[in-house]
């Protein structure tokens, strides 16, 4: 309800503040944009693609989300725009059958480089980050040459990687 979306942006304004204050940049950076994937929904969610059935209309400087609605379950339910350090960062949510809430944020521009922290974990050539802390799971990895990051509450990490790793193609790495 209200009282625990409160409390996730009070975490997530938490979270933010105390990273950027205490880290590099680069290793700051996916903490921030994972912080506002567990925020809530200020836009309506993005439509499937008619071109690209495995697309939402949403993209990035042409990278688009991925539609994960037939093969995994999960619907588009909402999105968000922000910026951090003046780039934009666009965020879409998704739920599942149960209930259970993700967000997949885009950083405009390019990826940072030295980006560290997590558990590396490959999945077919690309290293993918997952960091775990008490409250969310977020996986953080670099898609086309763009920070990409999924995280959620309550959702297992290899829930959080199988989505993540799953390209253009409808294939899972």
């Amino acid at each position: 309800g209200a009282a625990s979306a409160l409390l996730a942006a009070a975490i997530a304004v938490v979270l933010v503040v105390s990273l950027a204050g205490s880290a590099s940049p680069a290793k700051s950076l996916p903490s921030q944009v994972a912080a506002l994937t567990l925020r809530g929904a200020t836009s309506a969610a993005p439509a499937e693609s008619h071109r690209r059935r495995d697309q939402l209309v949403a993209s990035v400087e042409g990278l688009a989300f991925p539609y994960w609605s037939e093969l995994f379950g999960w619907s588009s339910s909402g999105s968000r725009a922000d910026r951090i350090g003046g780039r934009a960062v666009s965020t879409v949510f998704y739920r599942d059958g149960s209930g259970q809430r993700i967000g997949y944020a885009i950083l405009a521009g390019a990826a940072p480089s030295g980006i560290g922290g997590g558990t590396v974990v490959w999945r077919g050539g690309t290293p993918y980050r997952l960091q775990v802390d008490r409250a969310s799971r977020a996986v953080v990895w670099q898609r086309d040459g763009h920070l990409c990051v999924v995280a959620g509450r309550g959702v297992s990490s290899a829930t959080l990687l199988r989505l993540a790793s799953w390209d253009e193609h409808g294939a899972i790495a």
